[in-house]
């Protein structure tokens, strides 16, 4: 977590700026997307969040895309 209330205070700020992403990995438990995001992760053209598992689908949809972005 980037320095805590100060960092959500600017991930919020920038949100606007930040691109959406072309691609999402799904998977289930043992499924091997763990393995895949490692393998995408060391790719020079994929750059990837700092957060693995964000939740946005299932749990965080109606807090809206610019929460999804900050």
């Amino acid at each position: 977590k980037l320095f805590g209330k100060l960092g959500r205070k600017l991930r919020r700020a920038t949100a606007f700026a930040r691109c959406e992403p072309d691609f999402v990995v799904a998977g289930t438990m043992k499924g091997g997307s763990t393995t895949l995001f490692a393998y995408l992760a060391k790719h020079p053209q994929v750059r990837t969040s700092n957060i693995k598992e964000v939740h946005y689908y299932d749990r965080n949809v109606k807090k809206g895309q610019y929460w999804y972005r900050a």
